[in-house]
Protein backbone atom coordinates (compact mmCIF):
# COMPACT_ATOMS: atom_id res chain seq x y z
CA UNK A 1 0.00 0.00 0.00
CA UNK A 2 3.16 2.02 0.28
CA UNK A 3 1.97 4.13 3.42
CA UNK A 4 4.42 5.49 5.52
CA UNK A 5 5.70 3.52 8.60
CA UNK A 6 8.19 4.42 11.71
CA UNK A 7 9.79 0.64 10.37
CA UNK A 8 10.54 -0.44 6.77
CA UNK A 9 9.29 -3.29 5.35
CA UNK A 10 12.89 -4.68 5.61
CA UNK A 11 12.33 -4.78 9.29
CA UNK A 12 9.00 -6.34 9.35
CA UNK A 13 10.55 -9.37 6.99
CA UNK A 14 13.50 -9.72 9.05
CA UNK A 15 10.72 -10.08 12.17
CA UNK A 16 8.90 -12.45 10.65
CA UNK A 17 12.16 -14.88 10.44
CA UNK A 18 12.65 -17.71 12.54
CA UNK A 19 16.07 -17.00 13.85
CA UNK A 20 16.50 -19.62 15.72
CA UNK A 21 20.14 -21.40 15.67
CA UNK A 22 22.37 -23.90 17.17
CA UNK A 23 26.13 -23.19 18.78
CA UNK A 24 27.28 -26.58 18.62
CA UNK A 25 29.26 -25.92 15.56
CA UNK A 26 31.02 -23.02 17.33
CA UNK A 27 31.53 -24.74 20.60
CA UNK A 28 33.21 -28.00 18.66
CA UNK A 29 35.36 -26.45 16.14
CA UNK A 30 35.86 -22.52 18.08
CA UNK A 31 35.68 -23.44 21.82
CA UNK A 32 32.89 -21.03 22.00
CA UNK A 33 31.47 -21.10 25.38
CA UNK A 34 28.16 -19.51 26.54
CA UNK A 35 27.56 -17.54 29.72
CA UNK A 36 24.87 -17.02 32.12
CA UNK A 37 22.18 -14.66 30.43
CA UNK A 38 21.74 -12.43 33.66
CA UNK A 39 25.35 -11.58 33.23
CA UNK A 40 25.20 -11.00 29.34
CA UNK A 41 22.50 -8.75 29.98
CA UNK A 42 23.87 -6.95 32.87
CA UNK A 43 26.88 -6.25 31.11
CA UNK A 44 25.18 -5.25 27.92
CA UNK A 45 23.15 -2.52 29.87
CA UNK A 46 26.33 -1.23 31.64
CA UNK A 47 28.03 -0.89 28.20
CA UNK A 48 25.33 0.93 26.87
CA UNK A 49 25.13 3.05 29.99
CA UNK A 50 28.60 4.16 29.42
CA UNK A 51 28.15 4.61 25.87
CA UNK A 52 25.13 7.07 26.92
CA UNK A 53 27.21 8.96 29.24
CA UNK A 54 30.26 9.48 27.42
CA UNK A 55 27.82 11.19 24.71
CA UNK A 56 28.43 8.45 22.08
CA UNK A 57 24.42 8.66 20.94
CA UNK A 58 24.42 12.74 21.80
CA UNK A 59 24.06 13.92 18.07
CA UNK A 60 21.83 10.97 16.93
CA UNK A 61 18.18 10.85 16.38
CA UNK A 62 15.55 9.08 17.17
CA UNK A 63 14.84 5.93 15.19
CA UNK A 64 11.50 4.98 14.18
CA UNK A 65 10.90 2.07 16.67
CA UNK A 66 11.97 4.40 19.32
CA UNK A 67 8.94 7.15 18.20
CA UNK A 68 6.77 4.15 18.32
CA UNK A 69 8.11 2.88 21.61
CA UNK A 70 7.48 6.52 22.99
CA UNK A 71 4.05 6.76 21.79
CA UNK A 72 3.00 3.36 23.45
CA UNK A 73 4.56 4.76 26.11
CA UNK A 74 2.44 7.61 26.39
CA UNK A 75 -0.80 5.70 25.34
CA UNK A 76 -0.45 3.55 28.39
CA UNK A 77 0.84 5.95 31.05
CA UNK A 78 -3.50 7.70 29.46
CA UNK A 79 -4.89 4.17 29.67
CA UNK A 80 -5.62 4.30 25.92
CA UNK A 81 -3.92 0.83 25.70
CA UNK A 82 -6.16 -1.17 28.27
CA UNK A 83 -9.51 -1.76 25.14
CA UNK A 84 -6.28 -3.61 23.03
CA UNK A 85 -5.05 -5.72 25.93
CA UNK A 86 -9.02 -6.52 26.95
CA UNK A 87 -9.34 -7.59 23.09
CA UNK A 88 -5.68 -9.01 22.60
CA UNK A 89 -7.26 -11.70 25.94
CA UNK A 90 -10.10 -12.20 23.94
CA UNK A 91 -8.52 -13.33 21.18
CA UNK A 92 -5.95 -15.03 22.67
CA UNK A 93 -3.36 -13.42 20.67
CA UNK A 94 -1.37 -10.51 20.67
CA UNK A 95 -1.65 -7.99 18.16
CA UNK A 96 0.54 -4.88 19.30
CA UNK A 97 4.02 -6.41 20.84
CA UNK A 98 5.18 -4.96 24.56
CA UNK A 99 1.62 -4.53 24.86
Amino acid sequence: MKLPSALPAEGFGLMSKDWRFSSEKAKRELGYSTRPLDETIRDTVDWYLELIAAGAFHDERGSGMSAIADGLGRAASLGLLHPIRVGQRMVGRRVIAGV
